[in-house]
């Protein structure tokens, strides 16, 4: 479907992409901000006519509806708006029927990531961190310097040229004919641990990279166990909270029994009319999975076969993993990461570096990690289980 969008007066029409056989929320946000060149740090809202948010879980089955018309409101990442940005837009079918809506007042009462404004006025002017040099990255220069990486030898050089690369491949992930394409011009991700992190860190810098890190062990691990004991049981749920004790001879540490945790505590729902609900013990086997060390990656991915992004743990047993990988496009990309923790880090941010959308079954479970973890977009839509799991967890 095409949909018609009006910003700053300037009209264009957008696609609206299918996954799964349902209009795809997140990238058609990815195709907005790539029509009109929205920079990376702005988030789109949408509103219907009457002001009424529109989340991702009914995106679907609006279009599907009568024909409805929108309004976008751009705001950067961290819920500060800048009145500036505040823009009329209406959105309509092919048939051109929707009509235009006025822009809000006010921006809405969102929680927002608290910081300096005029610190961030400033890094918000300047760019993320080395995007000066991703301005020279166009034409000849960024040519060379994907031809110079694509055969160095030293890490420290493709990291460099990464570098000097990535506001092209930012076009690139934009770009719905070569989006898919990512790994064929950047195949330095399959042999270059921590590009990912790197990428990651230019999009929102260091000290959001490393929010995980920091807050995940000593503070939401030990909450979300605790809210954890409160859930009806299951054989799954009681393995993974057993896993917590130091007797345990759980297959999985406590590390990734307690992300798994998480998805149990914001569980998968059917979203739009084909999805049929699944349960949270066959949701968290979307997020990790286990090889035996020497078994063919290619023939275990071969069986895999998801779309979707996961982490693959390596070892001789799941309670001793020896490497951990990425997943995507049934490739697989080296983590940097020695430990759990710090490899569903570097899972997560590979959403962002790949511009790629969360799995239906786990939306819930990501956009936790997401807003309430890490702090990005605070603004953006979240279900009440969300809501209500972060406020269970503040007060444990």
């Amino acid at each position: 479907m095409l949909v018609q969008v009006e910003y700053q007066t300037v009209q264009k029409w957008v696609r609206v992409p299918v996954t799964d056989d349902c209009y795809d929320y997140l990238k058609f946000m990815q195709e907005v901000h790539a029509k009109f060149n929205l920079a990376s740090d702005i988030c789109v809202d949408l509103k219907d006519s009457s002001g009424v948010d529109v989340d991702a879980d009914i995106f679907d089955e609006l279009l599907r509806s009568a024909t409805v018309s929108f309004k976008v409101v751009t705001k950067h990442f961290g819920g500060v708006v800048d009145e500036s940005e505040v823009t009329d837009a209406s959105f309509s079918s092919e048939d051109g029927s929707a009509s235009s809506v006025e822009s809000p007042s006010s921006s809405s009462s969102s929680t927002v990531i608290t910081e300096n404004t005029r610190a961030q006025r400033r890094r918000l002017a300047e760019g993320p961190p080395d995007s000066k040099m991703a301005k020279d990255l166009f034409g000849d220069g960024c040519k060379e310097a994907m031809s110079i990486m694509k055969h160095a030898s030293d890490q420290d050089i493709v990291k460099e040229k990464m570098k000097a690369t990535f506001k092209h491949r930012q076009n690139m992930l934009h770009d719905l004919d070569q989006s898919s394409l990512i790994l064929d011009h950047f195949p330095r991700f399959l042999d270059t641990p921590g590009l990912i992190e790197q990428d990651f860190i230019m999009l929102f810098g260091e000290d959001i990279s490393g929010k995980f890190i920091a807050r995940w062990p000593t503070f939401y691990k030990p909450k979300v166990i605790t809210v954890s004991k409160s859930l009806r049981q299951s054989v799954h749920l009681d393995d993974l909270l057993s896993a917590q004790e130091e007797s345990s001879d759980y297959e999985w540490d406590s590390d990734v029994a307690a992300i798994l945790l998480l998805v149990h505590l914001l569980p998968p729902t059917a979203k739009g009319r084909k999805h049929v609900k699944i349960s949270a013990t066959e949701a968290a086997d979307r997020v990790v999975k286990f090889m035996k060390v020497g078994t063919s990656m290619a023939t275990f991915l071969g069986k895999v076969g998801s779309a979707q992004l996961f982490l693959l743990c390596v070892g001789e047993k799941k309670s001793s993993i020896q490497k951990f990988y990425i997943i995507l496009d049934q490739k697989p990309i080296p983590c940097v990461a020695q430990t759990a923790v710090a490899a569903f880090d570097e899972l997560f941010k590979a959403h962002f570096v790949f511009a790629m959308s969360y799995d239906a079954a786990l939306l819930n479970f990501y956009t936790f990690i997401q807003t309430t973890v890490y702090g990005i977009d605070v603004t953006t839509k979240e279900s009440p289980r969300v809501k209500e799991i972060r406020v269970r967890i503040n007060n444990t």
